[in-house]
């Protein structure tokens, strides 16, 4: 089955321990927030729940004039600790485009005390409430503490690099699929403002929401660094941003201060994945890391060839890359992109369950064999699956657990344990006679005694 994946950045129950604080806050200092009385901008930040409007805050923090014609949210507002404030857009009937509503939401309370802020619509807000995270907050309890956790402290020091900024550094040997870091964001914004909402009335609301956070979360945020210049925090945002999926067709950006620290390679050695039930982004290392080596993460789609790669860095992060693949002489760069082409040529014909593909085994054992001379170390995981696939349909039993079993493993890491894809293919590797792939045939024309074609086994990636 094709993934559809939810997610293509205190005032604490548990605190950070002083001296830990002071090394991390230390190392993402990199901009040097101004120390605003918050007292005078009509709420609190301290998880008490306020029923004022912000009326001072623009004039405060001398950003822009508020927005034209917000107003207080007029619903039911108790899961939040300030009352949300709205704005509606111009409706567009030439273009078919209906009145839309966006929020400030804020809830000082949230992940023990870390916080979070969202700016989307009403509608969305209502699926986002009915997460575990949110309907039972204990779901998350200790999420975002570095010291107490369950994985015990971080694997990881903050480090300066030359060109680079900062960045994280393992402490110790990390193994493959082991735990590096996990943080629930503490700003969502819709990205469909961006269209819609004018600038001059969209950015005063983005800086209404960083003063709703919690001062530490509030302060990690603000540390970020920016790549395209403009509004300070609209730079934020758009340079550090993490796209997710709330409902199907809304797409989302997510800001977790603590995960962007990662710096990029697009041949990483960790990978990351958003969970929307926990509302939590996971890292971990998908290949042996050893101590004092760079703890590196893919901001871009690693099976495109280098140029769109190098495009891609140099548009939303400002870069050109110079990871280990994109600094190759240009015959080993040529021959990376021709392996990333079979890829694709590959997977397409894996895909089609519509013709026969008498070598179906053998192109999945060639995918994996791409897959691992690329140094693609979490996707991966849709080789192994496409191989699962394969010795199912020709009703091999052990080849069939044995790939089923690589793929949760590999699809552990990159979608997480409870992924639906997950769970299919730990079924198949412990029932593999049961999965719908088994022995499977295309039913051709005239042919009664075939299949009929199985319903979205898509190989994924």
């Amino acid at each position: 089955m094709a993934p559809s994946l939810q997610s293509t950045r205190t005032s604490r129950t548990t605190t950070f321990a002083s001296s830990f604080r002071n090394i991390l806050l230390l190392g993402l200092a990199t901009f040097a927030s101004a120390d605003f009385d918050v007292t005078t901008f009509g709420f609190a930040l301290d998880g008490t729940v306020q029923d004022t409007t912000p009326a001072d805050l623009f004039d405060t923090t001398a950003v822009c004039a508020a927005p034209r014609n917000w107003y207080p949210y007029k619903g039911d507002w108790s899961a939040w600790t300030q009352r949300p404030m709205c704005i509606d857009t111009e409706p567009n009937n030439a273009m078919g485009v209906n009145t839309q509503t966006f929020c400030t939401y804020a809830n000082a309370n949230f992940a023990d005390g870390r916080g979070i802020v969202l700016v989307t619509s009403p509608r969305v807000i209502e699926t986002i409430l009915k997460v575990p995270a949110f309907a039972k907050p204990s779901s998350i309890a200790g999420m975002n503490d570095l010291i107490n956790g369950a994985f015990g402290p971080p694997p990881y020091v903050p480090h300066v690099f030359p060109m680079k900024g900062i960045g994280l550094v393992a402490n110790r040997s990390l193994s493959r699929g082991e735990r590096i870091m996990q943080e629930t964001p503490t700003w969502i914004y819709d990205r469909g403002m961006f269209g819609v909402v004018e600038e001059r009335d969209r950015l005063p609301m983005h800086w209404h929401g960083v003063y709703m956070l919690p001062k530490e979360a509030r302060d990690e945020l603000l540390a970020l660094h920016g790549a395209h210049g403009g509004d300070f925090v609209d730079d934020l945002m758009r340079t550090n941003a993490f796209g997710a999926y709330y409902t199907d067709q809304d797409m989302h950006n997510n800001l977790l201060p603590r995960i962007s620290r990662f710096n990029h390679d697009c041949r990483p050695n960790a990978h990351y994945y958003f969970d929307p039930m926990t509302m939590t982004q996971y890292v971990h290392a998908i290949r042996e890391i050893m101590p004092n080596e760079e703890i590196l993460i893919n901001y871009t789609d690693g099976e495109t060839p280098y140029q769109e790669r190098q495009a891609a860095t140099m548009v939303s992060w400002g870069f050109a890359c110079s990871c280990s693949i994109c600094r190759q002489p240009a015959d080993h760069i040529a021959a990376s992109d021709n392996r990333i082409a079979q890829i694709h040529s590959i997977k397409e014909k894996l895909n089609d369950w519509t013709t026969p593909q008498p070598d179906r085994t053998k192109m999945a054992e060639l995918l994996i064999d791409l897959y691992k001379q690329e140094r693609l170390h979490a996707p991966i995981a849709t080789a192994f699956e496409a191989a699962a696939y394969a010795y199912s349909v020709i009703g091999d039993r052990y080849n069939t657990i044995k790939y089923a079993g690589q793929a949760v493993e590999a699809l552990t890491i990159l979608y997480g344990a409870d992924h639906d894809l997950t769970v299919d293919l730990a079924g198949m590797m412990n029932e593999p006679e049961t999965h719908r792939t088994w022995k499977f045939s295309v039913k051709e024309d005239g042919d009664e005694a075939g299949d009929d074609i199985v319903e979205a086994t898509t190989t994924s990636g």
